[in-house]
């Protein structure tokens, strides 16, 4: 919309509808990443895998009957039970997803399956 103001033309940043008109630049395509855990120790904690998430982070129970419960090095406080799912939007802050822990009843038999990109 344009508004004349004296010799000078400004053009408005709002349409018709008083929104703020607004530029979208293409994002560029993301790539997504998984990876399956198993339990090393019966009821102690473990880190995930060494590697980056930059957008979101899912982690699935994958265990056959145990609830697994997940959390930071010191407290493991979130329950998952068997095919229950826990995700993460991180808004593009990288994050090492070995500073997120896990631990279950069973070794070997406790899994997870992680999801992230």
């Amino acid at each position: 919309q344009m508004i004349p103001i004296g010799n000078v033309i400004i053009t408005s940043p709002l349409d018709n509808n008083g929104n703020v008109k607004t530029s979208n630049q293409p994002s560029s395509p993301i790539n997504v990443y998984s990876f399956i855990q198993s339990l090393i120790n019966a009821n102690t904690s473990q880190p995930l895998n060494s590697v980056i998430a930059y957008n979101f982070i899912t982690i699935i129970n994958l265990s056959p009957s145990d609830i697994i419960y997940i959390g930071d090095v010191n407290n493991q406080i979130i329950p998952l039970s068997p095919n229950a799912s826990y995700s993460i939007d991180i808004h593009e802050v990288p994050l090492n997803l070995n500073s997120i822990y896990w631990i279950g009843a069973t070794a070997s038999t406790d899994k997870i399956g992680v999801f992230y990109a």
